[in-house]
């Protein structure tokens, strides 16, 4: 008589209920059930690594599975990372982290003075940039730039040093790119100023890059800081070079 047909065990199949011979299942698939007809992939994020399987297994920490039916899981690229299981896909290190390795489960922290885009594999100092207008670097090579205090000025880029305002000039804030002559009636006598004095009274000045004052003249005066001009004396009142006012004549014996 004809052998009894009987159910495949687990981790076969057979297309034919009816046959006598179960094959097993490939790896990357699996049967549960006694009697099983096919065998059914393993799910994204799993595998089965041999044939016969039961059941799948989650891909482990730095592994992933993309696809079905697969009977092993792929490490994560170098510059990515998987910290748990049952990965579809592994996730870029980010900004300022990397991992040179495959099968990452973590990314690394990049060391102080250095830097890393996402997914990177390594770190690396970054590209010195001319400094910008207005701003200096004693070294070529650095990646800080500082401003030019006020009384100095950087008017070109990938300064090294600051300049001094000249006489007559000056730069009242930090970065500045260029120094401004001093008004009329104000004066700078040396360089690096970052603002300008006005002339004291009895003296003036008409126009501007002053690095002195001018004294009144005689039979002229001036009360007030930051003149342009003096005043001249009323009728009957002098006054000596320099004034702040103008006198009667003391009477004669």
């Amino acid at each position: 008589t004809a052998p009894t047909p009987m159910p495949c065990d687990v981790g076969k199949y057979s297309p034919s209920k009816n046959s006598t011979a179960c094959t097993d299942c490939d790896a990357g698939k699996y049967a549960n059930s006694f009697g099983s007809t096919t065998c059914t992939d393993c799910g994204v994020g799993k595998y089965a690594n041999s044939a016969r399987s039961t059941t799948c297994t989650d891909c482990d920490a730095g592994k992933y599975s993309p696809s079905t039916g697969n009977a092993a899981c792929a490490d994560c690229a170098a510059g990515k990372y998987w910290p748990g299981k049952v990965a579809v896909a592994c996730i870029d290190c980010g900004v300022g982290t990397y991992t040179p390795s495959t099968g990452s489960t973590t990314c690394t922290i990049c060391d102080a003075g250095k830097y890393s885009p996402t997914g990177s594999v390594t770190c690396t100092a970054p590209t010195p940039m001319p400094c910008d207008v207005g701003k200096y670097s004693p070294s070529k090579n650095s990646t800080a730039c500082t401003d030019c205090d006020a009384g100095k000025y950087a008017n070109s880029f990938g300064s090294t040093t600051c300049t001094d305002c000249g006489v007559g000039k000056y730069a009242n804030s930090a970065r500045s790119t260029t120094c401004t002559d001093c008004d009329a009636g104000k004066y700078s006598p040396s360089t690096g100023n970052a603002a300008c004095a006005d002339c004291a009274a009895g003296k003036y000045w008409p126009g501007k890059v002053a690095v002195a004052c001018i004294d009144c003249g005689v039979g002229t005066y001036t009360p007030s800081t930051g003149s342009t001009t003096c005043t001249i004396c009323d009728a009957g009142k002098y006054s000596p070079t320099g004034s702040v006012t103008c006198t009667a004549p003391t009477p004669m014996p």
